[in-house]
């Protein structure tokens, strides 16, 4: 069963997470990131890791939006390129 919902997680360029403001807290896994290499979008509203440590960001990535990031640091293996240069890293 794993192996099935492991498939297509290289497929993935992004990701909308939006919860309404009111609601508990539902964690998102941060292991999860670390299966998405080829991820260039994200957008987290109202969402919280689960855990303040977030050890894989894909070097893809264009654009994050992400209120209320509870993240100190991002990882230290995140290094995107020059062809990122429009990123857009609000909120961190």
């Amino acid at each position: 069963m794993t192996a099935l919902i492991l498939q297509g997680t290289n497929e993935v360029k992004g990701i909308v997470v939006i919860f309404p403001e009111d609601d508990d807290d539902i964690p998102l896994n941060a292991d999860s990131f670390s299966r998405m290499k080829n991820l260039e979008i994200v957008t987290n509203k109202h969402g919280t890791l689960s855990g303040d440590t977030l050890n894989y960001l894909s070097n893809k990535l264009r654009a994050i939006e992400w209120n209320n990031c509870q993240l100190q640091y991002l990882p230290s293996n995140f290094h995107p390129t020059s062809d990122n240069c429009g990123r857009d890293l609000r909120y961190f």
